[in-house]
């Protein structure tokens, strides 16, 4: 698990993408880490 602060306004902004596309928070907060994975030449695993 892991906990990490995010200002309200992006948390509105993560909320609203969520709700657009259908999809849980949480996927789209793991797009993320993976995207600053591969952007390193890592591999995507999030």
């Amino acid at each position: 698990m892991v906990t990490a602060y995010i200002s309200p306004e992006a948390f509105r902004q993560l909320k609203r993408i969520a709700a657009d596309e259908d999809r849980q928070q949480q996927d789209l907060l793991l797009e993320g880490i993976n995207a600053v994975f591969e952007k390193r030449g890592l591999s995507r695993i999030a």
